[in-house]
């Protein structure tokens, strides 16, 4: 078999986490110095997963376990709720 992510969960973290530490970097070198990629990383993950799968809790929570960042707990609550937003206006969950 192959290594790579199948499914639907793995490949969207990866997707929202790259796309997320990427607009990091850019605001880091052109902005403000002091901000770090790791978390824009993590708040991209959680909008695309958000978008993708429109669950809220269950997703901060999975995301504040698995990286133990309590720090970003308010930012990401706020992405979760404008990224399922926005994905209920354009069509239905991917799960629904």
């Amino acid at each position: 078999g192959t290594s790579i992510p199948a499914g639907m969960f793995m490949p969207t973290v990866l997707s929202g986490a790259s796309l997320g530490g990427y607009a990091g970097l850019v605001f880091q070198r052109n902005f403000i110095s002091s901000v770090h990629p790791s978390d824009f990383a993590l708040i991209g993950a959680a909008a695309f997963l958000a978008g993708m799968q429109r669950n809220t809790v269950s997703l901060c929570v999975i995301l504040m376990e698995g990286t133990g960042q309590t720090k970003a707990l308010i930012p990401v609550i706020i992405t979760v709720i404008c990224a399922r937003t926005v994905g209920d206006l354009f069509s239905e969950g991917v799960y629904e």
